[in-house]
């Protein structure tokens, strides 16, 4: 687990690799039951989202803040890349293999790109968390996580 878990695979594979020494290893799926066709399911992953990091510098010319305008605020840039991040519409897909399974959670029509996001939302009523793992799933997620700004308060941000 990458936040925290203290004691799980990486930990044993750092620590006790004879132990998990196998062609395979088979992880917890994202660790929560999904209750679905009346019953409880534990999903197994079969692999993972990859992560891109990117990191981006808006840069604009500081000034006093009693005087902005004598300045160019790069945060005010920023909020137009923020805006634009938050509009983007990823493409769907239905690929990974867990769709190719939905059936066994008494879903009855199949996925495709163009169905997903009806699919979802009838999935949403009675179990969100299956629902929210579905729709991240299909899509590749983008979200800012981190900013950073300014080094004093009285002053128009350049960097």
């Amino acid at each position: 687990e990458e936040h925290g878990g203290r004691y799980g695979f990486g930990w044993l594979a750092d620590n006790h690799p004879e132990k998990i020494a196998a062609p395979f290893a088979v992880n917890e799926g994202g660790g929560t039951p999904i209750e679905a066709a009346g019953g409880l399911t534990y999903l197994l992953g079969v692999g993972e989202k990859g992560r891109l990091q990117v990191e981006f510098e808006i840069r604009g010319v500081s000034s006093h803040a009693s005087v902005p305008w004598q300045g160019t605020n790069a945060l005010y840039r920023l909020s137009n890349l923020l805006e634009r991040i938050e509009g983007y519409e990823a493409e769907l897909d239905t690929s990974t293999s867990l769709f190719s399974h939905l059936s066994n959670f008494a879903i009855e029509h199949k996925p495709s790109a163009e169905n997903v996001e009806e699919i979802i939302d009838e999935v949403q009523r009675d179990n969100p968390r299956f629902a929210s793992m579905l729709r991240a799933l299909s899509r590749m997620t983008v979200t800012p996580t981190m900013i950073n700004g300014g080094v004093k308060s009285n002053s128009v941000p350049e960097v």
